[in-house]
């Protein structure tokens, strides 16, 4: 299925003084060197046919050593430090933190959802990747037959003493054409939280 994401919210500022920022270029040149590693206008003044390069982040950006952050978010310990704030509880059900281990979550009250077991199916320690998908209740218990979450650490690029680094979440998911209203379930604020959790951990650690 095809799925969308969208938030809407209240602003207090005149829909006309909202659409002067939103519906022309003033809004690239705002998120440019935040949100976006960068925005350039291409051609165009802003009106229809107007083309715009988009550069993204390659991440959020932490200030350890990526070495330092893959310990963490490429092993076990992400499990340790998750439990009792994002998670109520994380149990390593059989593995070592390689490919094949298996993982008990237990969600918080009012998360809308129990528990869920976890397989990591990529842990690849030279590129800083790993992967893991959904093997029972989670997801797959509202008609998702997908629900797979990438973790990224990456050389921070601009940083020559290596003291930095990106970390960047991806989820990719599949649900069943009949519980298509349930893809609304998936949104970043469980990645959000996570490394929230995480690199305020890294950083008083360092």
């Amino acid at each position: 299925m095809f799925g969308t994401l969208s938030e809407e919210a209240e602003v207090n500022v005149p829909a006309s003084k909202a659409w002067a920022l939103y519906g022309t270029i003033a809004l690239a040149k705002l998120v440019s060197g935040k949100i976006l590693q960068a925005v350039d206008v291409v051609e165009g003044d802003g009106g229809p046919g107007t083309v715009v390069n988009i550069t993204c982040k390659p991440g959020a950006e932490v200030k350890v050593p990526a070495s330092k952050a893959w310990v963490l978010y490429g092993t076990l310990e992400i499990g340790k430090i998750l439990a009792g704030t994002t998670l109520e509880a994380v149990d390593v059900v059989e593995g070592d933190g390689g490919p094949g281990t298996i993982q008990k979550l237990t969600f918080k009250t009012g998360s809308g959802f129990t528990y869920g077991k976890e397989k990591f199916t990529k842990v690849d320690n030279a590129n800083m990747i790993k992967e893991s998908e959904a093997i029972e209740g989670g997801f797959l218990d509202i008609g998702f037959d997908l629900y797979r979450v990438r973790i990224e650490i990456k050389e921070n690029p601009k940083d020559g003493l290596g003291a930095s680094c990106f970390v960047k979440l991806t989820v990719e998911y599949n649900v069943k054409e009949e519980f298509v209203a349930n893809a609304s379930f998936v949104t970043t604020e469980p990645l959000i939280a996570i490394m929230s959790v995480a690199n305020e951990h890294l950083l008083k650690s360092s």
